[in-house]
């Protein structure tokens, strides 16, 4: 098994406080060769080092390897621990992960057999429906809000249902004068 490279990560933040959810996107590249960012927890501070403590189990048995100057990297449990200690002092506002990523749940539930309970996160989430086949509706939702981001599950798989998020980044202009080249806007005074 090829391992999977740890790229960056961002830590956002709903509000400050050991107690306030928290969303961690990882960037990874995986063994074919794709590249995107994740969600791979929400919750509470302690949610998140549950996460860091398996993917740092990971990363000792090398199958998690960082990213370090363009190059692949092995390192030990306490290495990879460090680097989330860092992440935790440098959390970003959660309204800012709008700026960076567009956001969209994708899920779907068997049309027969699925608990009532389940149906009614279906509604919750004011999933939309975008198709259907003999034995599945397939739903779609873009998240805007920091509150949709808060309440929808990033990912819940069984037998009769899924939701699954998605983080697409978009472009990022680094200046006002890439962004007025961009838009063919002279860039002289």
């Amino acid at each position: 098994m090829q391992a999977v490279v740890e790229m960056d990560r961002i830590l956002y933040t709903f509000a400050e406080g050991r107690h306030e959810n928290k969303l961690l996107l990882v960037k990874e590249k995986e063994a074919n060769n794709t590249i995107g960012w994740k969600a791979v927890r929400k919750g509470w501070e302690y949610n998140i080092w549950q996460e860091v403590g398996n993917r740092g189990g990971l990363c000792e048995a090398q199958e998690i390897l960082l990213l370090e100057n363009e190059g692949e990297k092995k390192a030990p449990i306490e290495a990879y621990v460090q680097l989330y200690r860092e992440l935790m002092e440098k959390q970003v506002p959660i309204a800012n992960v709008f700026d960076r990523f567009a956001i969209k749940v994708k899920a779907s539930r068997k049309k027969e057999g699925v608990k009532d309970y389940i149906l009614e996160r279906f509604d919750e989430y004011e999933m939309e429906q975008v198709g259907e086949d003999e034995e599945t509706i397939y739903f779609e939702k873009d998240i805007t809000t920091a509150e949709q981001l808060e309440k929808i599950t990033i990912g819940w798989k069984e037998d009769t249902f899924s939701f699954e998020m998605f983080f697409t980044e978009k472009e990022v202009l680094t200046s006002d004068v890439d962004r007025r080249n961009k838009d063919g806007q002279s860039l002289s005074a």
